[in-house]
């Protein structure tokens, strides 16, 4: 097909598209055997468990894996483990309220608003003790 609209295609990248479709790559077939251990390790351990301790854990159960192959597959699983710390939350919006319009929605300010004379500018600092005195002694 699409050597009919003149794209020239290697005959490795048909063999490659083939041999993918034929067999699983061997991270798929590493990845499924990995992730029931994965799920049985943070079900035993109350989902408590998040990634470095699920990596020691298959490494104390004999499982040699790569601690960031562990990471991506604990991150798939949505497992996060334990969070320490409560998170505040200050405020909880109610969804079922209507919110009223902006009072004024199509306001755009026709220039910056004015501010004072050196109000963005940083103080000099006062007797002599700026960078100039260390360029000129130092």
């Amino acid at each position: 097909m699409l050597t009919e609209h003149d794209c020239k295609i290697a005959p490795s990248t048909c063999y490659a598209h083939r041999k993918r479709l034929q067999a699983p790559s061997a991270r798929t077939v590493r990845d499924a055997e990995l992730k029931p251990l994965i799920q049985q390790i943070c079900e035993a351990n109350y989902r408590v468990y998040g990634a470095r301790k699920v990596w020691r854990e298959l490494y104390r159960q004999g499982h040699i894996v790569a601690r960031c192959i562990v990471e991506r597959l604990v991150r798939e699983r949505g497992v996060t483990g334990a969070v320490r710390g409560k998170k505040t939350i200050a405020t909880t919006p109610d969804s079922t309220v209507d919110r009223p319009p902006h009072p004024h929605p199509s306001y755009r300010p026709s220039r910056p608003l004015p501010t004072k004379p050196g109000s963005l500018e940083a103080e000099r600092p006062v007797g002599g003790l700026s960078n100039e005195r260390c360029n000129s002694g130092c």
